[in-house]
């Protein structure tokens, strides 16, 4: 997703590996991972032990994180969208 950013928002000629990309994408990733991995963690544990307010905490936690990947992948792809029509009017 760094580089689809940064090959989007780089204008022709000029090198995109020496540009950064924004701090978000970092955090959606962060999100969409441990979102995963909790919601996982969740459901082993609901198949094998009873569903407590621990678990239940597990999977609130990770139903936040993934609806924070969502919106951020949502500005992420509005980002490059804008980036490349961009490109394409100039």
């Amino acid at each position: 997703m760094k580089e689809l950013w940064l090959t989007s928002e780089t204008p022709e000629g000029y090198h995109w590996t020496r540009n950064t990309p924004p701090g978000f994408i970092g955090i959606w990733w962060a999100c969409w991972i441990v979102g995963n991995i909790l919601s996982s963690l969740e459901a082993r544990i609901a198949l094998f032990m009873d569903v407590g307010p621990g678990t239940m905490m597990i999977g609130w936690i990770s139903t936040i994180l993934l609806i924070a990947a969502g919106l951020l992948l949502i500005k992420i792809v509005r980002g490059i969208h804008n980036h490349q029509t961009g490109q394409a009017l100039a």
